[in-house]
């Protein structure tokens, strides 16, 4: 996340003892907006922490005109976001550094 998706888009936080555990970034293109990023460190995965914070994004979304969300995610992160409600549309097939074969689910998330 470079500081000028910082400076444009919406970012949030999760902060336990005053150490940063994970963050979420969402961009708006168009009236369509897409959770770009949502992190956890490791050994907070399973707290509730990205539920957390996917609940945050989606109020910020809300807030902003969305009625839906975009997410492009990584495929070990899909079964947590179809747990939070979103659906897969597609999916995307790319050379990952040109040779190895990569399946990206793209979902969606509609209130």
């Amino acid at each position: 996340m470079s500081p000028e998706f910082i400076r444009r888009q919406r970012v949030g936080v999760a902060e336990l003892s005053g150490e940063i555990v994970g963050f979420y970034g969402l961009r708006c293109d168009d009236d369509v907006w897409h959770l770009e990023h949502l992190w956890l460190r490791p050994a907070h995965i399973g707290r509730g922490l990205g539920r957390a914070l996917f609940g945050e994004a989606v109020r910020e979304a809300r807030a902003g005109g969305a009625t839906e969300l975009l997410i492009k995610s990584d495929p070990n992160a899909e079964p947590f976001y179809r747990r939070m409600g979103a659906e897969r549309v597609r999916v995307e097939t790319y050379l990952l550094l040109g040779a190895i074969p990569r399946t990206v689910p793209h979902l969606r998330f509609g209130w």
